[in-house]
Formats: C-alpha cells, sequence, structure tokens
C-alpha cells in the first residue's frame, strides 16, 4: 500500500516551477561582425570576399535536392587581397573559438604565405592586420 502524503506535502510537489528567465545575449550574431570586417576592409581598399559554405535543400521541378556548397573545409568566412597579401578572415561571436577545422585551414593558409586571423571584432582586425605589418 502506498504510504499517503499530506496536502501540504502535495502542494509542493504539483506546484507549478516558476519560470526561469535568462538574461538576452547581447553580443553581436557573427554575421554583424563579418559585415563589419567585410566594410572595413572595403575603406581600407582591400578586395573582401565573403565566402559561403554550407548547405540546403532546393525544390526544383517538385524534387527536393540537398546541396552542399563548399571550397574546402574550414574555409574562413571572409578571404582579402590587401597590398598584395593573402588573408583569411574567421569571424566569430564574442568569446566563440575557431574550430579545429578552420584553424586546419588556417595553418595552410600561413604555410602558403598567406596571413591568418580569427577576429571577434573591427578592433581585434586591426590589431591582427597591425602585427603582420599592414
Amino acid at each position: 500500500m502506498m504510504p499517503r502524503i499530506s496536502e501540504d506535502q502535495f502542494a509542493k510537489i504539483t506546484k507549478p516551477r516558476e519560470k526561469r528567465t535568462r538574461k538576452p545575449d547581447t553580443r553581436p550574431l557573427e554575421k554583424d561582425v563579418q559585415a563589419a570586417v567585410k566594410s572595413y576592409l572595403h575603406r581600407l581598399g582591400a578586395l573582401p570576399i565573403r565566402v559561403n559554405s554550407g548547405a540546403m535543400t532546393a525544390e526544383h521541378n517538385e524534387r527536393k535536392r540537398f546541396i552542399r556548397f563548399t571550397s574546402e573545409p574550414g574555409c574562413s568566412d571572409i578571404i582579402v587581397c590587401l597590398d598584395g597579401y593573402f588573408i583569411a578572415v574567421e569571424c566569430k561571436r564574442v568569446g566563440e573559438v575557431a574550430t579545429a577545422a578552420q584553424l586546419a585551414f588556417g595553418k595552410k593558409v600561413q604555410d602558403a604565405g598567406g596571413v591568418f586571423l580569427v577576429v571577434s571584432s573591427v578592433d581585434q582586425l586591426r590589431e591582427g592586420l597591425k602585427a603582420v605589418g599592414l
């Protein structure tokens, strides 16, 4: 036989939980960081190219197809030509880090004589370019 519980105990266990409110995430989105970086690079006279990668499902003639588009695993968000230098810029939200594939791509860029930067703001981009003499 199940032990009986008091009304007070029953009220405690059946009382609805209070909803926890999360603080809004005020960090700029990655796409906002990318836009700011690209705009800054344009002002420097560079040629920044946004590289899209990922996948999507597309419908054509009533048929759905899965399409993956990427040039190289881990390819940086923005590829730049500035003063004769090849620069790969990986943009991240504040507090986020590059993936292993992105770091491997960056190593390939550096091994080939280019510059690889991971940035969360235009200030970090400016510092990174200054550090390599640009």
